[in-house]
């Protein structure tokens, strides 16, 4: 009787990558299969955990845990060893889920930070833009008297009422008793 090396017939596992980041499922699944123990399995599943950590995976790591169960039992693997590989894999789900949420809150944060900034900025454009039509029509110290009147000429409405007055005004006086200050 001759004894053959155990060889994979689908793809030459042993050649592809060592980064689980380049591997697909095929060649993972590959390097489980070509060297069937405890370590090695628990570093292939850990592996496809990170590379398919995306909730859009969530389907794929269930069939993974069970091709994993399947795959334990026809290996003989003992069913504590089984245990401790599929709890590996769940912890391992949990921290890039966790990783994933804080992303995004870190994602929500930046975007809501530039959008108050971006808010902020059109304000300040618009109040520039106001105190700029008082100088020119009534000069500096007019516009700096307008620059004190109260915060609600940030809101973009009033601010339009208030370029409207300073256009529609023949005199200072007029200006403030129509906006108030």
């Amino acid at each position: 009787m001759v004894i053959r090396e155990r060889r994979p017939l689908f793809l030459p596992f042993a050649r592809s990558s060592k980064d689980p980041a380049s591997m697909d499922l095929v060649t993972s699944l590959g390097r489980a299969e070509g060297k069937p123990s405890p370590e090695n399995l628990r570093q292939v599943m850990r592996d496809l955990v990170r590379r398919f950590s995306g909730s859009e995976f969530a389907e794929l790591r269930t069939a993974l845990s069970t091709w994993v169960a399947g795959a334990a039992e026809a290996w003989q693997i003992p069913e504590e060893e089984l245990a401790r590989i599929q709890t590996s894999m769940e912890e391992e789900t949990m921290w890039e889920r966790v990783k994933e949420m804080r992303e995004q809150v870190h994602r929500d944060g930046v975007q809501q930070g530039l959008e108050q900034g971006l808010e902020r900025g059109r304000a300040e454009g618009r109040r520039a833009l106001v105190g700029r039509l008082a100088t020119r029509k009534f000069g500096a110290q007019t516009a700096e008297q307008l620059s004190r009147v109260p915060e609600d000429i940030a809101d973009p409405e009033r601010l339009a009422e208030v370029a409207d007055a300073i256009i529609d005004c023949d005199s200072d006086a007029e200006l403030f008793a129509r906006v108030g200050g």
